[in-house]
């Protein structure tokens, strides 16, 4: 059976754009701004983003689609030594899911209890085992889209699911600009401190928010473009998906912190921005139910597009290596998943799961979304830039494409990317011993 093929580049980019478009950029992109000043984090996030994130999305694609296969036959064809490198990052990413996907169950929970009038209360919906059960319903839709296949699943559901996710972005953050709270919002989202661009914590965060959104790093994009046919331009793909991911997390500020100060709130509230502080805010506004179903309902369609790309990603090499159907593969990842991240989906509730005195879902998110998603990107960069022909990538970067500059994206991506990514893991290190 011929492996499938994107229907056309919109379906493409689309799902792209879903892939990147997570709750990266809803949940964890605003209270990383929130923790590390405000302006002088998107400051220093844009600056990754577009020295960093870019040449590395693009090289992801070009590496994809010569090899046309899963990450981990990708990996053994530049060398079979390299083999573990994909099962690693395979490994890496269904973690990430297992805990990705009890945070988007939130959001399911907490956009029916929006609908139904019922207290936003996060202790009380993580008490019992409400959690659970809308893990599994994330964990089940997500799955059954994957088994469509890529036309009648993926692409389909990024084709229905990105305008509207993208229509609820722009109507919550035209709002939010309505806000008595807007002039100091603005001020603290927008204003840099140039001062504390030299606190390598802000560096760190923000790389490791751009990779974590962007998507780069874990194997997905590469996933993504082993689907590409060869007359698809990796370059303008790559700068539409970057576009998007980034235009949508900058209105999610937009959206968020006029809010937070229209209300007193606190900005560095952590993860529990979204489920705590913002319910507070939608409690004082005018319809309070509606403005909270809408920002749920925002939550759960881009956690889903994200979650489809990385179970996508998971499931693949089973496909492609061990030539399973497709039902049979996504199945077993599902169960694997679920079992997996159940602990994740009950670290909050009164069992308190925890691992060195953080409860196991924010150790997760820690160790894999922050230092192991740095790890893996470091690893894969090094293989894909140097182990890989530079001749080839060089080629086939350009391929299609309206500008020549497969050249600058491998030198980035020999040089730049990997020492970035050093000195962000030594800064992680040298903040745990402090």
């Amino acid at each position: 059976m011929p492996r499938e093929r994107w229907a056309s580049s919109t379906g493409f980019i689309l799902a792209t754009i879903g892939s990147a478009v997570g709750i990266g950029n809803i949940w964890r992109f605003p209270y990383l701004v929130g923790q590390n000043g405000g302006g002088t984090f998107l400051l220093a996030y844009l600056l990754v983003v577009a020295v960093l994130a870019v040449p590395l999305l693009i090289l992801e694609f070009a590496i994809g689609r010569r090899y046309g296969t899963s990450v981990v036959a990708v990996f053994a064809r530049i060398g079979r030594r390299y083999r573990w490198v994909g099962v690693a990052i395979i490994l890496l990413v269904g973690g990430i899911l297992s805990y990705y996907l009890v945070i988007v169950g939130w959001g399911i929970g907490f956009f029916v209890r929006s609908l139904l009038g019922a207290p936003l209360d996060f202790p009380g919906f993580v008490r019992g085992w409400e959690p659970v059960v809308s893990f599994g319903v994330a964990l089940a839709l997500v799955a059954g889209t994957v088994a469509l296949g890529i036309n009648r699943g993926i692409e389909l559901a990024n084709l229905l699911l990105m305008p509207l996710l993208v229509l609820l972005v722009l109507v919550l953050a035209v709002y939010g600009l309505t806000l008595s709270g807007r002039d100091a919002g603005l001020e603290f989202y927008l204003k840099p401190d140039f001062a504390l661009l030299t606190s390598p914590a802000t560096w760190r965060d923000a790389l490791g928010q751009a990779f974590f959104s962007v998507g780069v790093g874990m194997g997905v994009m590469l996933t993504y473009g082993s689907y590409l046919a060869r007359d698809t331009d990796l370059h303008t793909s790559a700068l539409w998906v970057v576009f998007a991911d980034t235009g949508i997390a900058l209105l999610v500020g937009l959206m968020i912190f006029p809010m937070v100060f229209t209300f007193g709130l606190a900005p560095a509230s952590g993860p529990e921005l979204a489920f705590q502080t913002l319910p507070t805010a939608f409690g004082l506004l005018p319809f309070p139910q509606m403005w909270g179903a809408l920002f749920f309902l925002l939550f759960v369609l881009a956690g889903f597009a994200s979650a489809i790309s990385m179970l996508e990603t998971v499931a693949a090499p089973l496909m492609d290596g061990l030539r399973w159907k497709r039902w049979l593969a996504v199945l077993v990842v599902a169960v694997v998943v679920f079992v997996v991240g159940l602990p994740s989906a009950l670290s909050y509730s009164p069992l308190d799961l925890r691992l060195g005195g953080d409860r196991l879902l924010d150790v997760m998110d820690d160790v894999l979304g922050n230092l192991g998603i740095t790890v893996s990107a470091l690893v894969g960069v090094l293989i894909m830039a140097w182990a890989a022909s530079r001749r080839e990538t060089v080629q086939e970067i350009d391929t299609a494409a309206r500008w020549r500059v497969g050249r600058l994206v491998l030198s980035l991506s020999r040089s730049f990317v990997p020492a970035a990514l050093v000195i962000s893991l030594v800064a992680t290190f040298l903040a745990q011993l402090s």
